[in-house]
């Protein structure tokens, strides 16, 4: 037999050109010097230049790993990691 989902309430997300945002399962997807935002289980992917291979990499994290919370904000710092965009 199947488990069935837990429904959850969900927050309102406000969306902007400068920082693409996804719901819950959702996937915020920004280009080079972007910001991303998604909600429960969702993912975030960033890009960036790889100077070395002349060609634009992309990164990817996944809230609820690695320390990636919901309803916040991350871009790439210049290691090319995730880090939390203060207000």
């Amino acid at each position: 037999m199947k488990k069935r989902a837990v429904a959850r309430k969900r927050k309102p997300i406000t969306v902007s050109p400068e920082n693409p945002t996804a719901g819950d399962y959702g996937t915020a997807t920004a280009g080079y010097s972007g910001t991303a935002t998604a909600g429960y289980k969702g993912c975030i992917q960033l890009s960036l230049l790889d100077d070395k291979a002349q060609r634009r990499r992309v990164k990817t994290a996944y809230v609820g790993e690695d320390g990636i919370k919901p309803g916040v904000a991350y871009r790439l710092n210049a290691l090319g990691q995730f880090e939390e965009v203060k207000k």
